[in-house]
């Protein structure tokens, strides 16, 4: 079955990893040397090209694959491969915000216009409602809304964790956002069933728009921070009409989970001042080397989720051995292909 080895073997801890020429196509394949420890690494797509590229770095594997135009991680504990594309779900329905607030308050986005927040990727949302609202004065006379960092920058943070099994606070997270979840859909059932009357039998067709266009959203965004999870409800409190303070529509919105606390200065989870990959550095910290250096906030993402702080453009990444990835990195970013690692 076998014609031929491709490139040179690269060694990862005990292991050493190399591509293989089969019928079925290019193969990754690992062995420690001996007939029962050589095999294929499991979890590779058939015809993976590109094997060639791969570099060692902390215990892993990262190499190119030009076949699905990724970058890959194989973990040397467990030898297995995978990626998770979430598709950016929470960043598509927090896009559809604007248009559902405007149902019922025309002028949203001409107010969030004023506050710089021309689209859902400058939305800095935290406490805005309060704004829309009259209750707090706009600036300059009043604080600035938001907690310095874009939302749909946050969502994707989370995004990562929920989408990523082996990193460390993914089971804590999927557990909390499960449990907002759950609650979002009884709150919207039960405001549907109170919105049913005599003469209007099948309730408000809005709130069932509601729970389906943000039904991952709203658990998601409650998770950010407490300011975070009261925006939320207060924008959708305004969405409906609600102009009574303090602007609040989810029946059991104190009861849903957040990552933080406050105004998001405590350093849990993903609060600026926390540190998600749990590496010593703060996420605020991590998302300024990588903006100063790259001026990417994809790359942002990046460092403030990965423990080893293995980004393409980090200076205090150790020479050897990373050129060769950032080459790799680049030109794969440059063609449009997605980042994929395994934790």
């Amino acid at each position: 079955l076998a014609l031929g080895w491709i490139g040179w073997p690269v060694q990862v801890g005990d292991s050493f990893f190399f591509g293989y020429e089969a019928d079925s196509g290019n193969q990754l394949w690992v062995s420690d040397w001996t007939p029962a420890g050589t095999h294929a690494v499991p979890g590779m797509p058939p015809n993976t090209q590109d094997l060639e590229e791969m570099i060692a770095f902390k215990n892993n594997l990262y190499f190119g694959n030009e076949g699905t135009g990724q970058i890959w991680v194989s973990q040397r504990e467990t030898a297995e491969v995978e990626v998770c594309d979430p598709g950016h779900v929470l960043v598509s329905e927090l896009d559809g915000l604007e248009s559902f607030m405007s149902i019922y308050w025309p002028d949203f986005d001409t107010i969030l216009d004023g506050l710089g927040m021309t689209d859902y990727r400058h939305y800095d949302l935290e406490n805005v409602h309060l704004i829309i609202g009259g209750v707090s004065p706009a600036p300059p006379a009043g604080p600035a809304p938001g907690d310095g960092w874009y939302d749909w920058f946050e969502l994707r943070l989370v995004e990562h964790v929920l989408c990523n099994d082996r990193f460390w606070a993914h089971d804590l997270v999927t557990d909390l956002f499960n449990q907002n979840k759950e609650l979002f859909q009884q709150d919207i059932a039960d405001l549907y069933a109170a919105s049913c009357t005599p003469g209007d039998p099948d309730g408000d067709p809005l709130l069932i728009l509601c729970g389906e266009q943000f039904g991952n959203l709203v658990p998601a965004a409650a998770l950010l921070s407490s300011d975070m999870r009261d925006t939320i409800d207060g924008l959708l409190a305004l969405g409906f009409g609600d102009t009574t303070a303090p602007f609040s529509i989810l029946p059991q919105i104190s009861s849903y989970a957040t990552c933080c606390s406050g105004a998001k200065v405590t350093g849990e989870l993903f609060s600026p001042d926390g540190d998600l990959d749990l590496d010593g550095i703060s996420n605020q910290d991590e998302f300024d080397a990588a903006m100063a250096a790259t001026g990417d906030l994809e790359i942002a993402l990046m460092a403030i989720t990965d423990e080893y702080n293995f980004w393409p453009g980090n200076p205090d990444m150790p020479a050897t051995g990373i050129f060769g990835l950032a080459a790799l990195a680049a030109s794969l970013f440059a063609s449009g292909f997605v980042f994929a690692r395994k934790k």
